[in-house]
């Protein structure tokens, strides 16, 4: 018999908002079995946890990181949660393709 995962969609999102570190730390504390989320790669090469594939009205791949920081996430989404603000990966990912 299979075991049946309990997948955590975005995070726990019951109480924090969608895809923040901070969901997906209080999903790990519910013991979950794996987190769901969406993850793109910006035009400079840096991954970003994000639902959307455009942030502010242009694709998040056609934006740099420093672009996507400088954006004020909450003009352009319904946010009620006064918590942090998003967080970055500091070093760019480094492509062995084609190597």
């Amino acid at each position: 018999m299979h075991k049946t995962l309990n997948i955590a969609h975005r995070g726990f999102t019951k109480e924090f908002p969608d895809n923040t570190l901070e969901a997906f730390y209080a999903a790990i504390k519910l013991e979950i079995d794996g987190i769901e989320c969406d993850v793109h790669e910006t035009a400079d090469h840096h991954f970003v946890i994000f639902h959307d594939s455009e942030l502010a009205g242009r694709t998040i791949t056609a934006l740099s990181l420093q672009e996507i920081r400088n954006v004020k996430i909450a003009e352009h989404y319904q946010i009620t949660h006064t918590g942090r603000n998003p967080r970055f990966v500091s070093r760019p990912y480094q492509s062995n393709a084609g190597a």
